[in-house]
């Protein structure tokens, strides 16, 4: 369930600075059912892509084509559902809207393959996980400014920071694997990078404060968050890889709590 509501989460950070009171409760119903399948859809993507890998790490053997539960053929009907589904959710919006969904599409069925190629697979992570934040925009505004992309931005360095916080349950065995990650790329200065992640981010959601003209209560709030990722930072621990899970799913608190802040300043 974590998963799904960072994915959520960011939609609502668009839409609570558009004024949420003024967007439709379909609206918002249709956000979260699409950020179901698609979180759905992706998964089973890069489960296909990555089955052989998976057999190989032992957090994800037991994964259903990885152990040979579930055949390809059914996972490839599975996805087809998934993305009628979504393209059925997407087909309420206007055009443009619609047209920035599409364009999102090829970042979800890429980004599995990042991990072979660069070390900097959290980064196309955010920028695929992220599009909800510029398509709840345009659902409001049919149009895109320079204000959401800032609010992207900051999305982006957030998913940046958690899928490498993520991503170091594997590092040992991604590394003999030859795979390509910022958990691995940062392993020696993994506390100073996540700083610098989610220091910029507070930056970005700051100029988002200002470009929109937010009460002050917003700033406040942001500053807890910031004072939350600190902590967060410091409770990882090198030998307890439940740390960085137990992190990871704090991060709906996280949005949650940009999202209220969002809301004060709005209101």
């Amino acid at each position: 369930m974590a998963a799904l509501w960072i994915l959520f989460f960011p939609c609502l950070w668009s839409f609570a600075l558009s004024g949420i009171a003024e967007v439709p409760n379909a609206t918002l119903l249709l956000f979260f059912f699409g950020a179901i399948l698609m979180r759905g859809a992706g998964c089973i993507i890069n489960d296909m892509i990555d089955q052989d890998i998976d057999q190989k790490v032992s957090r994800t053997r037991q994964r259903p084509l990885a152990c040979k539960k579930l055949s390809n053929k059914k996972a490839l009907v599975f996805l087809v559902a998934h993305l009628f589904l979504a393209l059925i959710v997407l087909l309420q919006f206007d055009v443009f809207t619609l047209y920035v969904g599409i364009a999102l599409i090829p970042l979800v069925v890429l980004y599995p393959l990042m991990k072979r190629w660069i070390h900097w697979p959290q980064l196309f992570l955010g920028m695929t996980f992220n599009g909800g934040v510029l398509m709840a925009w345009c659902a409001v505004h049919q149009t895109l400014s320079f204000d959401v992309f800032v609010l992207y931005g900051a999305a982006v360095l957030w998913t940046l920071g958690y899928d490498t916080i993520y991503g170091c349950q594997d590092r040992d065995e991604d590394s003999l694997l030859g795979l390509k990650s910022t958990a691995i790329l940062f392993h020696q200065k993994l506390k100073p990078f996540l700083v610098l992640c989610f220091s910029s981010m507070i930056v970005l959601l700051s100029i988002v404060g200002i470009l929109s003209s937010l009460d002050w209560i917003y700033y406040v709030i942001i500053g807890v968050v910031f004072l939350g990722f600190l902590w967060q930072i410091s409770s990882l621990e090198e030998v307890n890889k439940e740390s960085y899970l137990r992190v990871f799913k704090q991060q709906k608190i996280i949005g949650l709590f940009i999202f209220l802040a969002l809301l004060a300043g709005k209101y």
